[in-house]
This record gives C-alpha cells, structure tokens and sequence, in this order.
C-alpha cells in the first residue's frame, strides 16, 4: 500500500517544456493510496496529463476538509499549472473523497474530461478544480453503459473558489455525440464552458445523491 501521495509529475520540476510537451500518466490497479494527482507538484506539465482508476482504495479515510484525499486530473500548489488537457477515467474501484478533473490550487491551461465508467465514489465529482482556475472547459461523462455507479454529488465545475473561462484557441471536442445547440452555428458547441452528462442503460445502473451543472462555492 501507498499510504501517501502519487504524481504524474515531479516535484518543483517540470515536465517536458514549453513548446514540445510531453505529458503524464498514472495507472491505478490496486492498493490503498491517499491521493492521486496527474500532475505535479509545484512542477509544471507541458501535455496532456492521463489519470486512469482501475481498482484499489483511494483515500482511505474521509478527509475532513483537509485537501487530501481523493484523485486529481492536474497538479498540485501554485507552481504546478498543466498546459494540456487533464484526463481522469475511472471504471473499477472506490474514492472515499472526491475526483476532480483539474488540480489542487493548480491552474489548468487546457480542458478536463472525467468519465466514469464503474466504482464507487463516496464523496463528489467536479470537472473543474479546487481553488483554481481553468482556463478551457470542463467535461464530466457518468457512463453507466455497462457497471453500475455510486456517486455522492457531481459539479460541472469547480470546488471552493476558482473560474472556468472558455478560450477557444484550447478547446477542443471531446466526444462526437455531445448535442450541438443548433441555433447557433456549427461550432456551438465551442459555447458551453461546463458540460455533465449522465447515461445509463438501466435505471438502477446510476445513482448519484445530488448533480450540479456548475461548481461548489464562489
């Protein structure tokens, strides 16, 4: 067991550099861990950052308001922002706290996209961050196509503090069957900054105890 943290990145070092990014990944089989976090921390990432949940425990205890615990898509402190999209997949396992697609106090210079696709999460699922900005869109995708799925509360956007902002210079689709609001022009989806989205192919597969489109706080 881990009883700590893991990042993707490093600690007050960066990876890849500007201009030629090179990205991070963090695959989660088994063991108890208290946090994950795609990025790193106070260490830039230059790229995409991949955190994928595939079993174990991650934060064994319920965290009690302290900022530990839980998966993050991004990196954590100040120094630790990610240019690059943050990814979090999930589909097996259980989060005792919560998933965030962003970072912790780690700004995000991309977009987000959370899918979860089986497990249990005992605290909440955001798109966004927890007190930080996200310069990008954010993207959660509860999928119950075939597992069936616990969640205490999901946001579309962020925990505590923080903006989603919509640069279109970095936002990017990210699945083809998203609906488009046609009154607008073909790139209307570009318009929306938070997006959840909930699937199932039976009533029972998806239970989720509250769901906000937008975020947690101020």
């Amino acid at each position: 067991d881990i009883k700590g943290d893991v990042y993707g990145g490093g600690k007050s070092g960066n990876v890849g550099i500007e201009g030629t990014p090179s990205g991070t990944e963090v695959d989660i089989y088994e063991s108890a861990i208290r946090t994950v976090f795609g990025g790193g921390q106070d260490g830039k990432v230059y790229g995409t950052t991949n955190v994928n949940i595939n079993g174990g425990t991650i934060g064994d205890v319920k965290w009690n308001d302290t900022p530990y615990g839980g998966v993050y898509g991004a990196g954590e402190g100040t120094e630790a922002t990610v240019y690059g999209t943050a990814n979090v997949n999930m589909v097996a396992g259980s989060v005792v706290n919560n998933i965030y697609g962003g970072g912790k106090m780690a700004a995000l210079q991309g977009n987000t996209n959370v899918h979860l696709t089986g497990g249990t999460i005992s605290g909440s699922v955001y798109g966004g961050a927890r007190m930080a900005d996200i310069q990008g869109r954010t993207y959660v995708w509860v999928d119950g196509e075939t597992n069936t799925l616990e969640i205490g509360s999901v946001y579309g956007g962020n925990d505590i503090s923080g903006k989603i902002t919509s640069n279109l210079a970095v936002v990017t689709k990210p699945y083809e069957n998203i609906p488009v609001n046609t009154i607008n022009d073909g790139d209307s989806w570009k318009n929306w900054n938070a997006f959840v989205r909930v699937t199932s192919t039976a009533a029972d597969k998806v239970k989720i105890g509250s769901l906000y489109g937008g975020g947690n706080g101020a």
